[in-house]
């Protein structure tokens, strides 16, 4: 039994990717072509889905799609799950390469079954914002988007993720440090506030790289600065910008209020640990050495930065 699932992407340009376009996951294709919908769209499932969400597919930078064979006796709901949750690790992927609004927000799934037509719908409430809050429409080339789809797959093999739920389900028990911050980031670029987009970064710090909660801010400003840089002058603005963010983010926490002339540096703030915590990323994906430090216990977490600090 043929099963399709599609959805369109939002809030991104996207360079061309014609014809059945590129593969993303095992089961999860994207492609700019709209011909695709010819091949995606019976008549009986534009039917079910309206001429609004008809229009909606039509117009979007891009649609993201599979079709695989599935059993008689196969879950549309755990299916639909499973390909939505794809879809949202992607978009949060896309966040390594650059800050972006990328979303989609109607999944659809179709099939026939024993030549009964059916058309399912849901979406995963989770709405990303950039780290100025905005949802500006980013341009992606199809080559930064295989670079992503390279980190997407790195990041699930590292992270030996096998059922994709990282964005939204936090499991201490068996999450390594690198997964715990990633949760923390999407939280911040679904969180409402500027405010709390800053708190929900810092918390991603301390996943990264706490190891005791003696002189937090400073051991984080530190450690991120030697992390990110080699450059004496960059390790001194990291390291004000991480202070910076953590007053932000204890006066969040403790329920301050700011004064409304101050959401312009709350704004500052929350750029800075956008950039810092994306090179962080980057650098743990890269880097060998580093993911094992991340992924260690404290003990050799704390060997890799006393080696960072005092090697020249």
């Amino acid at each position: 039994m043929r099963v399709t699932f599609f959805t369109a992407v939002m809030n991104i340009e996207i360079g061309s990717i014609p014809g059945r376009g590129d593969q993303i996951s095992d089961r999860i294709f994207v492609t700019t072509d709209k011909d695709i919908l010819r091949d995606l769209l019976t008549p009986q499932t534009l039917e079910a889905i309206g001429g609004l969400e008809h229009s909606f597919l039509q117009t979007a930078p891009a649609i993201i799609y599979s079709q695989k064979e599935a059993s008689e006796e196969f879950e549309w709901f755990d299916y639909l799950g499973g390909c939505l949750r794809e879809v949202k690790t992607f978009f949060n992927v896309m966040w390594l390469g650059k800050d972006n609004a990328a979303d989609s927000e109607l999944g659809f799934l179709t099939y026939a079954r024993r030549l009964v037509q059916s058309t399912h719908s849901s979406s995963i409430a989770a709405r990303y914002v950039m780290a100025d809050g905005s949802r500006s429409v980013i341009s992606f080339s199809r080559k930064e988007l295989q670079e992503i789809r390279a980190f997407y797959r790195a990041w699930l093999a590292a992270a030996q993720i096998v059922d994709v739920r990282s964005y939204d389900m936090l499991e201490p028990d068996d999450t390594g440090r690198t997964m715990r911050a990633f949760y923390w980031i999407q939280a911040g670029r679904s969180a409402s506030g500027m405010g709390e987009r800053v708190a929900c970064f810092c918390t991603a710090m301390e996943s990264l790289f706490a190891s005791s909660s003696s002189e937090l801010a400073h051991q984080l400003a530190e450690r991120m600065a030697v992390f990110v840089s080699a450059d004496p002058q960059e390790r001194k603005s990291i390291y004000r910008q991480v202070k910076r963010a953590y007053n932000v983010r204890s006066k969040i926490v403790h329920g301050d209020a700011f004064k409304r002339e101050k959401s312009d540096q709350i704004r500052t703030v929350s750029l800075e640990c956008d950039e810092l915590l994306r090179r962080a990323f980057q650098k743990s994906i890269s880097d060998n050495e580093a993911y094992s430090a991340l992924e260690g216990d404290n003990d050799g977490l704390d060997q890799y930065f006393l080696q960072l600090l005092f090697s020249s």
